[in-house]
């Protein structure tokens, strides 16, 4: 799951940072601000909060031991990148 939210993030952030919201064609710029507004959304709000929300599950979940898994300081550094990505959109995107 972590590897789907990166690429899915780093497909937004690349939207996001090259492709030009405000020029183009009358067809794109219709829609292009909602685009790039969504994009920041999926970015900073909604894969951090699904990615810390599963987190919380397998925290919770007594079948998974994660203090037995090599990728767990991994998780949990993830996460705190995640929670990163909700403070800075709160505090400096918004």
């Amino acid at each position: 799951m972590i590897v789907y939210s990166n690429v899915c993030s780093a497909i937004c952030i690349v939207w996001v940072i090259f492709v030009p919201w405000k020029k183009g064609p009358t067809w794109y710029l219709r829609f292009a601000d909602k685009v790039f507004f969504f994009m920041i959304l999926v970015c900073y709000l909604i894969l951090p909060v699904a990615n810390i929300g599963v987190m919380i599950y397998l925290v919770v979940l007594p079948a998974i031991n994660l203090g037995k898994l090599a990728i767990e300081s991994y998780v949990v550094f993830f996460n705190v990148v995640c929670v990163m990505r909700i403070v800075e959109f709160i505090t400096l995107i918004r």
